[in-house]
């Protein structure tokens, strides 16, 4: 059974699963990352500390905040609860999703295990900053399904075409 909880609804940007974006994007994209990963390691200095309590105030403060930014965790499939958005392909390769009228297949609805993932905290809405460490807090509804995540997909050519389920 689900649990007892509040509906925050709130508007956020994200952007298309990697794997489904354009070669030379992708591209750019690596070199990106890889540009932002080799300034944080010049900002990092020598390496020789301590303790690993140096290390982590060195590196960001260590732990999930000072991961380096990614587009697949940062920028990219917003987890949680969703209306529209963009399906996660985090399990398998992006296939497509069609119709049996021959209409590629949108997200409708997206049901998530996790407000949150623990590995990036850049998705935590505002007003869960103050519950973040929690046990439980990224899980307010109580509700797992399958792996994690069902998505709910409709035909974007007739709404009354039966709708497709995929589970992540």
């Amino acid at each position: 059974m689900p649990h007892p909880c509040a509906l925050d609804p709130e508007q956020v940007v994200e952007h298309e699963y990697v794997g489904l974006l354009d070669p030379e994007l992708r591209e750019r994209i690596e070199l990106w990352e890889e540009e932002l990963l080799d300034a944080e390691d010049a900002s990092a200095g020598p390496g020789n500390y301590d303790s690993y309590e140096e290390y982590e105030a060195a590196m960001g403060g260590g732990g999930p905040e000072g991961d380096e930014l990614t587009y697949q965790h940062d920028l990219s499939i917003a987890p949680g609860w969703k209306v529209g958005g963009f399906a996660s392909r985090h399990l398998t390769d992006p296939a497509p999703v069609v119709c049996s009228c021959g209409a590629g297949m949108r997200p409708l609805l997206t049901v998530h295990g996790r407000e949150w993932d623990s590995g990036t905290l850049n998705w935590v809405p505002l007003e869960d900053l103050d519950v973040l460490r929690l046990p439980g807090a990224n899980v307010p509804a109580g509700v797992y399904l399958g792996r994690g995540l069902m998505c709910v997909f409709v035909c974007p050519a007739d709404p009354a075409h039966p709708h497709r389920l995929s589970f992540q």
